[in-house]
């Protein structure tokens, strides 16, 4: 018997409807799936996580509260000393602006201004360590080359006067920073370290034996010692005789001297490599804990020493000897009775 044409719409109706639900059945099956592997992957990323953070539980499970740390008192209770190194002020030499790439200008005025700015920076850092030390001792190490000399052609032309009237302004400049710390630095000790440098000796031809007494800047510090300043019981000064010079500070032993007597040429390594040589050397006889000395115009604290820059800054010389700029400035080094040196701070003067 033949199927009636509405049974066959029927079945039709019926074939397309199923097609539907299975097409979209498979379609949730797939979706399914895909949720399913996400959650899978998720929750592999949540198992590693965990893992890696376990030690955030342990520490969640040991943890106290932390202990506090109660502010010690502002004022001083150490005792300590400062060294104020002055070296290589070179007060009538003039350096002009164009002759160094416009990197400098010098001249006496100049040098006035930068020394006044000197002493007063050591005032400044003297404020800042007595926060924690007691402060009633300082150390002037005065390393020479405070004077320039007459010793080259360009010094000749260039210098702003003769020798003699350089030593005198030398020599004011450097009492007007002494009292200057006589009166305003609250200290019970002054001892002026003295050391001559290489640019005041007498004669063009340097010296080994009596290299100091035949310099004008030994003559000065001897004149402050025995006239200016004689019978002041706060001030006590340390003069060279040979090159070296040491001081005792807390036990530890300091040498002084200009730095001329390290033999350099330029090389990788800088001042470091014949400057530990040296010190090698010279430990042999008398040990020394620390060395301080000027005559590079270079500030370097490896560590063993401290080599000082300079008041006169970057010059012709330097461009010369192929010298790094540096601005110029001084150094201040506090030690403390108990640590040695704590701190090394440099003043810029300009």
């Amino acid at each position: 018997m033949s199927e009636k044409p509405i049974d066959k719409f029927k079945s039709e109706i019926d074939a397309k409807k199923q097609h539907e639900v299975d097409t979209k059945m498979a379609e949730l099956r797939g979706e399914t799936e895909r949720y399913k592997k996400r959650y899978e992957d998720l929750l592999d990323d949540y198992n590693l996580f965990k893992s890696q953070c376990q030690w955030m539980d342990t520490l969640s499970v040991d943890y106290t509260p932390s202990k506090p740390i109660e502010p010690e008192s502002k004022t001083g209770t150490g005792e300590g000393a400062i060294i104020l190194v002055g070296s290589d002020w070179h007060v009538f030499e003039q350096v002009k602006a164009e002759r160094v790439n416009g990197l400098n200008s010098y001249n006496p005025k100049i040098c006035e201004k930068s020394v006044n700015e000197f002493f007063n920076g050591c005032l400044s850092w003297l404020e800042i360590h007595r926060t924690k030390l007691k402060i009633k001792k300082i150390i002037l190490a005065l390393l020479g080359d405070f004077i320039t000399n007459m010793l080259y052609e360009d010094h000749k032309e260039e210098n702003a006067g003769s020798v003699q009237e350089e030593v005198l302004f030398a020599l004011q400049l450097i009492r007007s920073g002494i009292d200057m710390l006589l009166e305003n630095g609250d200290f019970d000790e002054i001892i002026a370290v003295c050391c001559p440098g290489n640019h005041s000796r007498e004669s063009f031809e340097k010296r080994v034996s009596g290299s100091s007494q035949h310099t004008y800047e030994w003559l000065m510090y001897k004149f402050m010692s025995d006239f200016i300043y004689v019978g002041n019981e706060k001030i006590r000064f340390q003069i060279a005789d040979g090159y070296h010079n040491f001081l005792n500070i807390y036990g530890k032993e300091i040498r002084f001297h200009h730095g001329d007597w390290i033999r350099y040429q330029g090389g990788v390594g800088g001042l470091t490599i014949p400057m530990n040589k040296a010190i090698k050397s010279w430990n042999i006889g008398r040990k020394a804990d620390f060395d301080i000395f000027g005559h590079w115009h270079q500030t370097m604290n490896p560590g063993l020493f401290l080599s000082n820059g300079s008041i006169l800054g970057y010059s012709p010389f330097a461009i010369k000897v192929k010298g790094e700029y540096e601005r110029p400035q001084q150094s201040l080094i506090v030690i403390d009775s108990k640590r040695f040196i704590t701190s090394v701070n440099r003043i810029y003067v300009r």
